[in-house]
């Protein structure tokens, strides 16, 4: 039986370091895709509202069917091209602002498409947690992401908010965008071997065609 790996594992750190910027950037991202919208595409205050229920009614829709999904496939993957994923939608912003082809319907599909990601990151790193933790430190690991996915979400409006501030609102999603490829990065450097996902029950019998004859 192997020995079992304690919470201040270097591998963990690396997942802990990953997943806490994926969702630093996914928590500036929605308060600067908004910004965008209206300082950028010219949208309403329904418009912005209809970008906000986008990403709410993806989340409500897919976090159940996608966590599934998770189980049952390699984890490291699927972070790591969630990441990227990411990465590429919201790099698409600035550039399609300084090309001056952006448009709300652009918009609208980057928010479905990072709210996925986010679904399946966080599904994933959750699940991928027992591979680098296990003994008595998993609980206390536990706590940690959690901790800090509720950190995220009460900082990332601030953070979005600086930035803005600091860069505008397209280039602030240049930084969001670079936070995915360090989250991915850190995520590729994870050393200990993922095992196997469980095997998917198929349902191989057939439910009788009728009752039986008297």
């Amino acid at each position: 039986m192997s020995s079992p790996r304690p919470v201040s594992g270097r591998d963990f750190r690396r997942l802990w370091a990953g997943t806490a910027v994926s969702q630093l950037g996914s928590a500036v991202g929605m308060v600067a895709l908004p910004v965008v919208a209206v300082t950028v595409v010219g949208a309403s205050a329904f418009e912005v509202a209809l970008l906000a229920a986008f990403t709410a009614v993806t989340t409500a829709l897919l976090a159940f069917p996608l966590g599934a999904h998770v189980e049952f496939r390699r984890k490291r993957p699927i972070m790591i091209v969630t990441d990227v994923v990411r990465f590429a939608a919201i790099a698409s912003v600035p550039v399609a602002a300084v090309l001056d082809v952006l448009t709300f319907a652009q918009l609208c599909v980057i928010a479905v498409v990072t709210a996925s990601c986010q679904i399946a990151f966080t599904a994933a790193s959750q699940a991928h947690l027992k591979a680098l933790v296990t003994g008595p430190g998993l609980v206390e690991a536990n706590s940690r992401l959690e901790s800090t996915r509720w950190l995220s979400v009460s900082v990332g409006p601030s953070a979005g908010g600086a930035l803005i501030g600091l860069f505008g609102a397209a280039g602030s999603l240049v930084i969001d965008a670079v936070s995915f490829l360090v989250s991915a990065s850190a995520i590729r450097t994870l050393r200990t071997p993922e095992p196997a996902p469980p095997v998917r029950e198929r349902r191989t019998g057939r439910a009788p065609a009728g009752g039986q004859a008297g």
